[in-house]
């Protein structure tokens, strides 16, 4: 019975003790097999294979495989090849809550980076980012017992291949890593597992590495590189070791020696909390570059303790420059001094002091040549921990600053400055330029010297800086396309005030002028004016208030040439300056806006009041005008908008806009310019439609001009106009023009709305001067112009129009009349567009619109005209015209038949031989259909046998009739006209 019992209550300890037998022993029978029947894919289209060979797989003994490769299928390489891989646990240790990898052993492994056809071999095992739904991140993984974890690492003889063209061969790579975890519940995910080991040892080399490089800078050789990182917890006492070295003078670049030496080595002392740098150190060939050793106190505390110390140390820059050979790059020489140098203190007061010097160095940057010569002095307390953002200090960082002098030359340029910085005078700092040459960092663009002398003042804290400043651009010079402006001399003056308030940052521009010279003296522009800006997170407001004013006939003659050429007729206008006065507010941000006035000033042009007012606010995605104002003219001139205007793709407008001219009397704006009577237009843009009214009343404009060639005038007179319009963008875009619409009767046709008294110069439009005023347009007796327009369904009509042009040899005027003349705008888009007219042509003398002829003829003609055209973006391809012309005078005829029909009718029949009564032209689908009528004109002409009383050419293409028009138009003179 008691048998019995004890059976009973082991019974659970042996059911235990069996199962886990029995699962052991599966595994390590099972083991070998699955690792070598079963592959391993990384990815799930099967591209990316992992395999091996085993040489002993046991769940006590450990596993051990031999040429392990994981491969890119499709391309056969190899991404990782590893010649043998070693792994022992300790799964044991689990029992007594110590597991451990006491083995991880990779000999020979090689990693392969290639590019091949297909693209890189890891770019199937890296494959697109994985899109995860996000999700709370771990911090920690529990154990819910104390668990003490322990690994050792080793990677012995590896190497690294880069190929891309070009190979890269890394080699003799070997890393030991071992590590040893405290006692924990838990195992950190952060920077925070660092503070659990209890050891760690991290060794990196130290045999040295064999660098193979092929292609254009080839590299070969061995370089260096160690570092052994040794961290122990033993009794409370904490070991720190770390020493880093490399040393690269066994390696060639591009068969040029590198002899560099590089050490920094440092531990901890643990009794007195300390940090020791015994040595740091760079070194090229035989002369240390840089040199310090120190302590670092109060280490694992808060506040630590600064106390470093760099010797003095002569770096020959030029000793780079068979490296820089080798490269092909530009090389740089000449010596920089460093030290001696202290570093003492804690980070919120660390003192600085120590000098600098760089003797003629010199080097090359694409095509810009720097030559750098400075020395100085250094002394600072610093603060790199402030305390809070109560602490205010200069720059940020300085508690104190004793710059002394600096000086240094760079290139042509001079600097000479100095700084100070103390509690009782705050921040003081000078800086001199001198002939800093710009020509070099804008070629093509600007060349000159710049000069500056810099002054700033502030208290201790930096929350208030002022500056007075003078800038100095001589000889200033710059280019538009291949023409280079004459020397200006520019001068610059300002003084501001930065403030850093809590929330705020203002820039106070409480003074600013700036003049141009040229090299006489003679100022060529003035700018004066102060400004004022508010930077906080969110928006940048501010106003600013300029004077501008630009003697132009001095800056004219700095002008480049191309420059000159495109204002020459500006010249006289502004003989006597321009300028310009402008204040403006602005803030920016989520809303925008801008608000001020502008007025400008051309004495010349007697517009000394033209002002424009104006406040626009901008939103995320609208524009709005709450006032845009405009004057001038003595207040003859008005104008005016407001609304607002989407920024998107939908602009859904609300706009009205007005602009009135009223002058009761004429009055000469300038000196070439009279101007009378009233012009009035307002509109508004709502959505989809877009209304306007024009009111012309009595408009007059005379303008005169006299040169050295003669005196010239052209006069406009008594321009009347009454026209309302409503444009609706929701109509169909497509429209079909009637062909022809019959003409209202005299008695039902509407009054005009349209008229213009006269238009008459003192020149033809040939450019003779006339012995009277000439008539352009208009006569003595009758009106110029008389039209009635409407503006109907987006469509402009003129059901009539009579226009009078008028010749001075002329007993009665040329007269052009014209009927059903319509132009659709469609939606303003000219490819949608359409126009057709029919006008008659009674009378109209054409000699002063051709070139010039000694020649006596009539160029008087009467003709029937229809035009019809949809598609204006190609006007004349989509045209079709009809011209019939009669009545031309004999004289005239010979030159209009060489015109329309160069290739058929030779122009010496057209000679008192055969008159010409008719000539008829059509357009149509880009080509061009002539016929000319003959006719006897003389017994003479019985001589002459003409096939028939009408010559045809047809379907000329309409570019090669341009092209032969254009030439008898120009041939046209006095020995081309026949006789």
């Amino acid at each position: 019975m008691a048998e019995t019992e004890m059976v009973r209550r082991f019974w659970p300890f042996f059911a235990l003790v069996f199962s886990i037998i029995t699962l052991w022993a599966g595994l390590e029978l099972a083991l070998p097999l699955l690792l070598a029947k079963i592959p391993v894919f990384f990815n799930e289209s099967g591209t990316v294979r992992l395999s091996w060979q085993i040489k002993k797989a046991s769940v006590y003994r450990g596993i051990h495989l031999e040429n392990l490769r994981l491969t890119d299928v499709p391309t056969g390489e190899d991404i990782v090849r590893v010649k043998e891989l070693r792994l022992r646990t300790f799964l044991t240790g689990l029992l007594v809550r110590k597991p451990g990898l006491p083995e991880l052993t990779l000999k020979k492994p090689e990693l392969r980076l290639v590019r091949t056809a297909q693209g890189w071999n890891t770019d199937r095992l890296l494959g697109p980012p994985a899109t995860e739904e996000p999700t709370a991140s771990r911090t920690h993984i529990p154990f819910y017992l104390p668990v003490q974890i322990f690994a050792s690492i080793k990677v012995e003889d590896a190497s690294f291949l880069y190929r891309d063209g070009e190979d890269f061969f890394v080699d003799h790579l070997d890393l030991d890593v071992r590590l040893i975890f405290t006692g924990m519940t838990d195992l950190p995910l952060g920077m925070e597992i660092l503070d659990r080991l209890s050891f760690v040892q991290i060794t990196l080399g130290p045999r040295p590495l064999a660098l193979n490089r092929n292609g254009r800078t080839p590299l070969q050789g061995n370089a260096l590189l160690y570092l052994l990182i040794h961290k122990q917890l033993r009794e409370a006492t904490d070991h720190f070791q770390i020493d880093f070295q490399l040393d690269t003078r066994e390696l060639l670049i591009a068969g040029q020696p590198f002899p560099l030496f590089t050490r920094i080595a440092g531990h901890y002392e643990d009794p007195s909390d300390r940090f020791v740098l015994p040595v740091g150190q760079v070194r090229m060939g035989a002369k240390d570059w840089l040199l310090f050793s120190g302590h670092i106190h109060n280490a694992r505390q808060n506040v630590r303790v600064f106390d470093v110390n760099l010797t003095q140390t002569q770096a020959d820059l030029s000793e780079l420059r068979p490296l820089f050979q080798a490269l092909e790059v530009p090389g740089i020489s000449g010596r920089v001094v460093c030290g001696p140098m202290q570093i003492r203190g804690p980070l919120t007061r660390l003192d600085l002091t120590g000098q600098l010097e760089a003797q003629a160095v010199h080097l090359q940057t694409g095509n810009l040549q720097h030559r750098l010569d400075l020395k100085t002095a250094l002394d600072a307390r610093m603060n790199f921990a402030p305390s809070g953002p109560e602490e205010k200090l200069a720059f940020g960082i300085f508690h104190s600053l004793n710059l002394p002098e600096l000086k240094a030359s760079y290139n042509q340029a001079q600097i000479h400055g100095r700084a100070r910085i103390t509690r009782e005078t705050g921040v003081e700092g000078d800086l001199t330029l001198k002939n800093f040459r710009i020509d070099p960092y804008a070629p093509g663009v600007a060349s000159g010297a710049l000069g500056a002398d810099l002054r700033f003042r502030s208290p201790d804290d930096f929350s208030r800086i002022a500056t007075e400043s003078r800038l100095y651009l001589t000889g200033l010079r710059y280019y538009s396309d291949r023409s280079r402006s004459a020397p200006l001399n520019v001068r610059a003056r300002l003084t501001g005030i930065i403030q850093f308030l809590e929330k705020t940052t203002l820039l106070e521009l409480q003074k600013f002028s700036l003049t141009a010279q040229d090299l006489r003296g003679q100022q060529a522009l003035q700018l004066t004016g102060q400004a004022r800006t508010e930077l906080t997170a969110d928006a940048i407001s501010g106003d600013t208030d300029l004077n501008i004013f630009s003697h132009f006939p001095v800056l004219y003659q700095s002008l480049p040439g191309n420059l000159k050429d495109s204002l020459a007729d500006l010249t006289l206008y502004f003989s006597r300056g321009i300028g310009v006065k402008t204040r403006q507010q602005f803030t920016s941000g989520k809303q925008s806006s801008i608000k001020g006035t502008s007025v400008l000033n051309i004495p010349f042009l007697n517009l000394t009041d033209l002002s424009l007012k104006e406040s626009i606010r901008i939103s995320e995605d609208r524009l709005t005008i709450e006032e845009l104002e405009l004057v001038g003219l003595g207040r003859s001139l008005s104008g005016r908008a407001r609304g607002s205007l989407g920024l998107g793709q939908k602009l859904d407008p609300d706009l009205d806009v007005a602009l009135k001219v009223f002058q009761p009397r004429k009055q000469r704006i300038h000196r070439n310019l009279v101007f009378g009577g009233s012009f009035a237009l307002e509109g508004n843009w709502k959505k989809d439609r877009i209304g306007a009214s024009l009111d012309i009343r009595d408009l007059e404009l005379t303008y005169d001009s006299c040169q050295a060639s003669g005196c010239s005038d052209f006069t406009v007179q008594k321009i009347n106009t009454a026209l309302a319009l409503v444009h609706d963008l929701s109509l169909p875009v497509q429209k079909t023009l009637e062909s022809r619409v019959a003409s209202p009767t005299l008695g039902l046709r509407p009054a005009a709305n349209l008229t213009i008294g006269s238009i008459h110069a003192s020149h033809s439009p040939r450019g003779e001067r006339m012995p009277a005023r000439y008539y352009y347009l208009g006569s003595a007796r009758e009106k110029g112009l008389e039209a009635f327009m409407e503006y109907r369904q987006n469509t402009l009509s003129l059901p009539w129009l009579v226009a009078r042009i008028f010749h001075h040899s002329d007993r009665k005027p040329g007269v052009i009349s014209a009927e059903n003349a319509h132009i659709y705008l469609a939606d303003f888009n000219a490819a949608r567009m359409a126009v057709q007219a029919d006008a008659r042509i009674a009378h109209l003398n054409l000699e002063p619109y051709l070139p010039y002829s000694r020649s006596q003829y009539n160029g008087i003609i009467s003709a029937d005209f229809h035009l019809q055209s949809r598609g204006l973006d190609r006007f004349l391809e989509n045209a079709t015209m009809r011209v019939s012309i009669y009545d031309l005078s004999r004289e005239f005829s010979g030159f209009a038949t060489r015109v329309v029909m160069p290739e058929k009718l030779a122009a010496v029949l057209v000679n008192n031989l055969i008159s010409i009564p008719s000539i008829k032209v059509e357009l149509k689908e880009g080509l061009v259909y002539s016929a000319v009528s003959l006719q006897r004109a003389s017994l003479l002409s019985n001589l002459v046998a003409t096939a028939q009383d009408e010559v045809r050419q047809d379907r000329i293409p309409l570019a090669r009739f341009l092209e032969s028009s254009q030439s008898a138009v120009r041939d046209f003179n006095e020995t081309q006209l026949l006789q």
